[in-house]
């Protein structure tokens, strides 16, 4: 198989989801870059991509199956579909995994038949097609998708190593603080002042319970949070954090604050919180309603009314049982579903199915 995916040294979900899968130290299994961590700017771009392609041909030549990761977005979604079309011209099977998606994009899709043309051009004669949700699906049936393209649900990744579930079982409500995390990129969009005021909100409702907000990430609007709430004692801005820092907040928080109105797909720090065992409180993006549940794994709300998030943690803060509940839950959900083996397994899976079928079809 020859995935093809951003230079891994480029930071950003599709990079990081494939450090995690580690697929590339299998001896069947070779990355290939569709970009270039030093082609910026737009004619550094197209002179790093016309021979790139020709160089991709010469690559792919050598595998039965290509596996393509673009996202709906107009950066990649073009340059992809080249590299899907380029693989059918030559006779190799297609995997074509559609990672994030703009919103707008689609908006933009649904308006252009040109548009819809590119994407059942570069993408209809796909073998296999992987999304983070159903919804994707559905959406992707919409803009043109043949019918009979079949396509598989798939999650990201909860990032496993150094975990340890003991660490769950110690975790409890009633010894120092209550922490509360925000573990995303810092701006608006991601739920970052909602979350905010949906903390201060709780502090007013249970005034004797000492807690904590920690802001974890850099973006747009973290100096503006931080001239509003950096004054407090009670919340700490920590900017970016590397793994281990990741894992230590994980370990010592209680909540996941993520109320998030961004075009999500299926983030993978609401998948590590639950792997944590966090009760989240979350909004339905994306495919985020086809993981949790609301009451089951946390608070799911359409609403953008910090005092909402605020009164439901404040409620679970109240009830020990019902969090440790939660907790328990949360973390056996993303065990059997998100840890790495288990979607590198899936994973692996559909690349033999394809595989299978190639084999099959050839004989």
């Amino acid at each position: 198989m020859l995935v093809l995916l951003p230079d891994m040294r480029l930071d950003g979900g599709v990079t990081n989801y494939y450090r995690q899968l580690a697929l590339d130290h299998r001896p069947d299994v070779e990355h290939f870059h569709v970009n270039h961590v030093s082609a910026r700017g737009a004619l550094r771009k197209i002179a790093f991509l016309l021979p790139n392609y020709l160089r991709y041909v010469r690559r792919a030549r050598e595998f039965p199956c290509v596996h393509v990761n673009p996202s709906l977005n107009p950066k990649s979604f073009y340059r992809d579909a080249v590299y899907t079309a380029l693989a059918h011209l030559i006779g190799r099977k297609v995997i074509v995994t559609f990672h994030g998606w703009s919103y707008d994009f689609e908006r933009t899709l649904r308006r252009s038949h040109l548009r819809q043309a590119v994407l059942r051009w570069g993408y209809s004669a796909a073998d296999a097609v992987i999304v983070l949700g159903d919804t994707f699906r559905a959406r992707l049936l919409e803009l043109g998708l043949p019918s009979d393209v079949p396509v598989h649900v798939e999650t990201t990744i909860a990032d496993d190593v150094g975990f340890d579930p003991k660490t769950i079982a110690t975790r409890s409500l009633d010894e120092g603080p209550v922490n509360f995390l925000f573990l995303a990129r810092a701006i608006r969009e991601k739920g970052l002042f909602i979350g905010l005021e949906a903390f201060l909100g709780c502090r007013q409702l249970l005034p004797a319970v000492p807690m904590h907000f920690y802001v974890a990430g850099d973006g747009e609007d973290l100096a503006e949070a931080k001239s509003r709430y950096g004054h407090r004692d009670d919340v700490t801005f920590l900017g970016h954090v590397d793994d281990a820092e990741r894992r230590k907040l994980l370990t010592r928080c209680h909540f996941l604050m993520f109320p998030t109105y961004h075009g999500e797909g299926l983030p993978c720090t609401l998948l590590e919180a639950m792997l944590y065992g966090l009760p989240v409180l979350t909004r339905p993006e994306g495919a985020i309603p086809e993981i949790v549940e609301n009451g089951t794994h946390g608070l799911l709300t359409a609403s953008r009314d910090p005092q909402v998030f605020a009164e439901f943690a404040a409620a679970l803060i109240q009830k020990p049982e019902t969090y440790r509940i939660i907790s328990r839950r949360n973390l056996e959900l993303a065990q059997s579903r998100f840890r790495t083996d288990v979607v590198r397994g899936r994973l692996l899976a559909i690349y033999r199915e394809v595989l299978e079928e190639s084999n099959t079809s050839s004989t």
